[in-house]
């Protein structure tokens, strides 16, 4: 969840908006509104301004949630990728897993912590300073409702839900070992979005008002259902991988493409030819940069004739190479960005190959016909 439309950073945090996000943006707004245009005198326009604005106040709390995490992660020696706002809710996306219980444990409790503290400032606003039943006075009421709501949600001991990561930490300090600990939340996480997904389907069935919020059960139940079987998956990945070196990998050959050499030669002989969709081109034993199917796209085609290829080569950067004595883990992490299409692996300035996904999946299939891994 790395795409979507960046908006900025927050004390060095990337904040960036998934595409999905418009979607319950959309839902809440207009849903707010509806209660915003009681009594009827209210203006349309006021109702749906106060939508809007009482919808922003809202995911603001919501990114105050995730700053929480990302805060306690970062203090605690743990690098964030960055906070993704998506249809539904947050997410901060970390780089690593914790080092040990105790940072995952305060890792997960300040998020709901967070929410339930603005639960807390806002329940007095509203009954004490504010009039019974008045514009500003709904504002705050569904505010400090909503993120009660959040922080209570978040503790049921569900993975990916901070309360399922509460419930890793115990079971990893009192066992010792992550995978049992991840294992046990991820079982957690599916009992409790299986539950969702019924609850969603009777609510669906009974009609009437029910009916919306059985379709919501439902979406929540499948999210929750696929991130905890996801989250397990991605903890049997590192184990597969733990002790790799890049070295140690299946890399794809380095092919003869001569810098001089047309685009569309280039596109004949070798982009049509192979499954790869990024080349590296060297000069003198020298990797110089790649050239693949985006910069062909680039290019006009009455022009592939008489461009040569290094003409339109892009200049590799830090995100493109990885040393062959690096962890094979790493290489996995990033190789899963949406962005990476390959990785140059080096040794001693020199290129030795290509890393593909195809390469990963292969090497584990390959390991798992010979018994070594299950």
């Amino acid at each position: 969840m790395r795409g979507g439309i960046k908006l900025g950073k927050i004390i060095g945090i990337p904040i960036r908006l998934d595409y999905s996000w418009f979607i319950i943006f959309g839902l809440i707004s207009f849903s707010l509104s509806f209660q915003f245009s009681a009594p009827p005198s209210t203006p349309i326009t006021e109702a749906l301004l106060l939508g809007l604005f009482t919808t922003l106040l809202f995911f603001g709390s919501v990114l105050l949630h995730e700053l929480a995490h990302s805060y306690v992660a970062i203090h605690r020696g743990l690098p964030v990728a960055g906070i993704t706002l998506f249809v539904f809710g947050g997410v901060s996306l970390l780089e690593e897993e914790p080092k040990s219980p105790r940072v995952e444990f305060q890792m997960a409790v300040v998020g709901p912590l967070t929410s339930l503290l603005i639960a807390i400032l806002l329940f007095p606003v509203a009954h004490f300073l504010l009039p019974y039943q008045s514009q500003s006075w709904k504002v705050v009421t569904f505010l400090w409702e909503i993120n009660l709501a959040l922080g209570i949600f978040n503790l049921l001991p569900g993975f990916p839900l901070d309360g399922g990561r509460i419930l890793r930490s115990i079971v990893w300090y009192f066992t010792g070992s992550l995978h049992k600990a991840t294992r046990a939340a991820s079982s957690s996480g599916q009992a409790f979005g299986y539950l969702l997904i019924a609850m969603g389907i009777i609510n669906f069935f009974r009609g009437g008002e029910f009916m919306m919020n059985g379709i919501w059960y439902a979406f929540i139940g499948w999210f929750l259902l696929n991130a905890a079987q996801q989250a397990y998956q991605q903890l049997l990945a590192r184990e597969t991988f733990f002790g790799v070196r890049i070295a140690q990998l299946p890399l794809s050959p380095i092919l003869d493409i001569q810098p001089d050499m047309s685009v569309q030669a280039f596109v004949d002989e070798y982009l049509l030819r192979h499954s790869e969709n990024l080349f590296p081109i060297l000069v003198g034993g020298e990797f110089i940069g790649a050239v693949g199917l985006k910069e062909v796209q680039e290019l006009a085609r009455d022009r592939w004739a008489t461009t040569a290829v290094k003409d339109i080569a892009r200049h590799t950067c830090e995100n493109d190479v990885i040393d062959d004595n690096g962890e094979a883990w790493e290489a996995v992490q990033r190789l899963g960005h949406n962005e990476c299409e390959c990785l140059f692996v080096m040794h001693e300035q020199q290129l030795q190959g290509v890393l593909t996904r195809a390469n990963l999946v292969n090497w584990i299939r390959t390991r798992r016909g010979l018994g070594i891994i299950q």
